[in-house]
């Protein structure tokens, strides 16, 4: 009897093992390879929403660009290593040359255009505003999205490329989510931002990938979790509890300003105050304008996220006199 159950066993084993290694690549796939969100892609899944009854958005009304906010803004384009085009929007002021310059960064499976209120808020406070579309995301070319060396040297040829323009001077970089990660990784070595905001950061991509994982799979979630890290590992090229900013911002000496946004989860606030706590800049911050038992606002009395940022960024980056500085060129990796 036990002969012949045997390899019924063994066939239903291997299904199983074949379901969770499909399952784990599903759980993996939007992490290595995000969804692009592009104009295009946002006014579709509008009118999926309308077809079905869920939305009354018309066309026109969808924000796609800074010019439905009446901003003037220009094509901000980089080509990168690997022949990269990484695609993004330059707004600047009117006096473009006494105002600071914010580099914004998106979170993942977002796009420049998650950041367009930020960016016209920012904007009307005085800051000239740089936005990008990362690797593998909106109208950037790319296939996989990994936080390594390689963007970094991406970052760096943006930076370089801000430099070119006459008006830079001063530099912050507000980085949303996951790109908190790209940011910090690549400020370690490339110093010269004046200024780093982290909104929401995660903290370890490991959590992010376990957090994945338990939404998809619920109570299977400690079965695929295990599988899933190891497809990551394979697709990405490193372990995903390699990647610990908490680690990272203690090699970070610039200013640095840790937000919590009011529609941060528990969790995300949590890492964001563990980020904060590690961070060694003599010059730190931490703002959240929702009352949370665990964090102290340090007696801010400014309770609007983006002049917080502002008032954040303006205190640390005293303009002396100007000086005529070379400009340089952009760096052929």
């Amino acid at each position: 009897m036990l002969k012949k159950i045997l390899p019924f066993v063994f066939v239903f084993a291997g299904i199983v093992f074949m379901l969770l290694f499909f399952t784990s690549l599903f759980s993996v796939s939007e992490l290595v390879y995000p969804e692009r969100l592009t104009s295009a892609s946002l006014i579709d899944k509008e009118k999926e929403k309308i077809r079905a009854g869920k939305d009354t958005l018309f066309e026109k009304d969808i924000l796609t660009n800074p010019q439905q906010l009446k901003l003037a803004y220009s094509d901000f384009n980089v080509q990168v290593a690997g022949n990269v085009l990484l695609k993004g929007w330059y707004i600047k002021q009117e006096d473009a040359v006494t105002a600071k310059t914010i580099l914004l960064l998106h979170d993942i499976n977002e796009s420049k255009i998650s950041l367009l209120p930020t960016a016209d808020a920012l904007f009307q406070l005085g800051f000239n505003i740089c936005m990008i579309d990362l690797p593998a995301h909106g109208e950037s070319g790319g296939d996989k999205f990994l936080i390594n060396d390689s963007i970094s040297s991406y970052l760096s040829v943006v930076l370089d490329s801000l430099y070119c323009l006459f008006e830079t001077n001063k530099v912050a970089v507000l980085a949303t989510g996951v790109s908190a990660l790209l940011a910090v990784n690549w400020m370690v070595n490339d110093k010269r931002a004046d200024i780093l905001v982290l909104q929401n950061p995660i903290n370890k991509f490991n959590n992010l990938l376990k957090q994945s994982v338990k939404q998809k799979w619920g109570s299977f979630a400690s079965i695929v979790y295990p599988l899933a890290k190891m497809k990551y590992r394979k697709s990405a090229g490193f372990q995903p509890d390699s990647l610990n900013l908490s680690e990272w911002v203690q090699r970070i000496k610039k200013p640095l300003m840790v937000v919590i946004t009011d529609s941060a989860t528990e969790m995300q606030a949590k890492d964001a105050l563990a980020v904060y706590e590690k961070a060694a800049s003599l010059k730190k911050k931490i703002w959240t304008n929702k009352s949370r038992s665990f964090i102290t606002n340090d007696g801010d009395t400014e309770n609007n996220l983006y002049r917080a940022i502002s008032a954040f960024i303006n205190s640390n980056t005293i303009d002396k006199s100007r000086k005529i500085k070379s400009r340089k060129r952009i760096a052929e990796l």
